[in-house]
């Protein structure tokens, strides 16, 4: 799932020059109510990106309202914020020869004490200091498993399609449809990649395999569905 915006109408004039446009920035937490200060990250799921923010304290905005901004007030993301009041986070990205991303907004409300907390679309956002309440939202597709082939002396190799801004891939195989005996992964560190050999089976045994993409963000792995199962005998 994605990180939840809160819903403004945000006026920044965008002069649309190319054919392109930049794709709208993604933030580590989501808009509702915590009960203490957050760190939010920013990030784009493509590389060559800045990205720009500016932070207004929450009674300064205007809800409900178009909101007129200037974009020459926001500033180049380089780490995470700190937010310690109720806030809005405004946040575009931009590329080379491509339009800016429209204006995107995070609305962090600090929970004064004896307030309740609201978990909002998210969840619970009971997150604390210096942590996200949850874990970077990432969308990436489900991987297609293209073959799983047999080769002498007991490997296989496998074969899958590019996953769109994957930094990686995992590769999980069983002796077991469940993947409950005998399971490994293999760590795949290049998103570009789309084979892999894997060594050291046992003949006669079937095997199942899926793999997943995952993105890192800020440090951490974000991983995507798995594929569909294939299965095979090792006979070489």
């Amino acid at each position: 799932e994605e990180a939840a915006f809160a819903v403004r109408s945000v006026v920044v004039s965008p002069v649309y020059e190319y054919v392109n446009t930049t794709e709208e920035p993604m933030f580590t937490a989501a808009s509702g109510t915590y009960e203490k200060e957050q760190k939010i990250g920013l990030y784009a799921l493509s590389s060559g990106v800045d990205i720009y923010y500016m932070v207004k304290p929450l009674s300064e905005t205007e809800t409900g309202a178009n909101e007129y901004l200037d974009t020459e007030a926001f500033q180049l993301y380089r780490a995470p914020l700190t937010i310690t009041e109720s806030s809005v986070v405004y946040a575009y990205a931009v590329s080379e020869n491509a339009n800016n991303s429209a204006v995107v907004t995070s609305e962090i409300v600090i929970a004064k004490e004896g307030q309740s907390v609201d978990p909002g679309k998210d969840g619970d956002n009971k997150g604390d200091s210096g942590e996200n309440p949850k874990e970077p939202a990432v969308k990436l597709a489900k991987p297609s498993l293209k073959g799983v082939k047999n080769l002498k002396g007991r490997k296989v190799q496998i074969t899958w399609k590019k996953v769109k801004n994957a930094s990686g891939y995992q590769i999980t195989y069983a002796l077991d449809g469940k993947f409950s005996k005998g399971k490994k992964n293999v760590k795949i560190t290049k998103g570009s990649t789309t084979k892999k050999v894997i060594a050291k089976l046992k003949k006669n045994k079937r095997y199942y395999f899926k793999i997943r993409a995952y993105k890192t963000v800020n440090g951490t792995k974000v991983y995507g569905s798995y594929s569909k199962t294939k299965k095979i005998v090792i006979k070489k």
